[in-house]
């Protein structure tokens, strides 16, 4: 290894250290945040987590002390300081959303044969409804072919905290818990499509299904602010674009439907579904149902 090398290693690492020294105590006091021990599994290792927020970097530094490299969308290195600050000093790696990127492959096999860590959020997008997303289907493999331990990590509560549909973070509740680990020896032994079964059943979460029974509060300014980015057909009137979030309340604008969004993230007034999962997936099937009646779909 050159000496160029080592020495960005050594930044990296130090970068990450500094970063969570800095960011931790604030960001597990906002997020409310507790998480289980970092597991004790040689290096090198992929943690593979789900997404749920835009700080889910957050989560996963508050239970590895030790530094690792994020595989991050492409677009957040577009802006040239900032892809500098993430690739030369925090060691992050670039993926190109939705295709086959080799580049990236190699970079991550460079990483894990240095001994360092990664971490994937294996979605590639973050949640609107609150479930867990698809994964490529072709991530086992590739785990499998990174000759290296993986860890699985479920982030709970993220949602509500930060929706991806809204602003500011509210308090209430969050968790990261180390699922599973797996010795590269094991993960050997394994097929792709085992380890995506494994992967499917370790980082699925519904955030509704959790609620219903936890029923904690996520309390912040302007709850409802930018539901409409996720809501777009109402369902009292069938009315396309028609909704917004203001404060607590979300209006249709066409028939003046309105309700309040809670504090556990319910829907309490007029329209017909209580949470924002069941609105879209309502909305999703009457949007199939309409391309098809129109030859959109066969």
């Amino acid at each position: 290894m050159s000496t160029a090398t080592l020495q960005q290693q050594r930044v990296q690492e130090f970068a990450y250290k500094a970063a969570r020294f800095l960011a931790l105590p604030y960001f597990t006091w906002r997020f409310n945040t507790t998480a289980d021990p970092e597991p004790d599994l040689p290096a090198p290792y992929v943690v593979v987590a789900n997404h749920v927020t835009e700080l889910d970097f957050f989560f996963l530094g508050k239970i590895f002390k030790t530094p690792m490299g994020f595989v991050v969308g492409h677009g957040l290195l577009q802006n040239k300081l900032l892809g500098k600050l993430l690739v030369d000093y925090f060691g992050c790696i670039g993926k190109q959303k939705g295709v086959t990127d080799m580049k990236m492959t190699l970079t991550m096999l460079r990483r894990l044969q240095q001994g360092r860590n990664l971490a994937i959020f294996v979605e590639g997008n973050t949640t609107f409804d609150g479930r867990t997303g698809p994964f490529p289907p072709a991530t086992g493999d590739l785990l499998k072919a990174m000759n290296a331990g993986v860890v699985t990590v479920r982030i709970e509560g993220g949602y509500f905290a930060l929706p991806r549909w809204g602003r500011g973070i509210r308090k209430g509740r969050t968790r990261c818990k180390v699922i599973n680990t797996f010795t590269k020896d094991r993960l050997a032994q394994m097929s792709g499509e085992e380890i995506n079964g494994i992967l499917q059943q370790d980082l699925y979460e519904d955030a509704y299904a959790r609620q219903e029974k936890e029923q904690v509060a996520y309390r912040g300014k302007n709850p409802a602010q930018g539901i409409e980015h996720t809501l777009y057909l109402c369902p009292q009137c069938e009315s396309l674009n028609t909704i917004k979030g203001q404060g607590r309340q979300v209006v249709c604008a066409s028939c003046q439907a309105k309700a309040e969004y809670t504090d556990k993230g319910y829907l309490e007034g007029d329209f017909t579904h209580r949470s924002i999962l069941d609105w879209t997936v309502w909305q999703a099937g009457q949007i199939r149902q309409g391309l098809r009646g129109n030859g959109g779909l066969s």
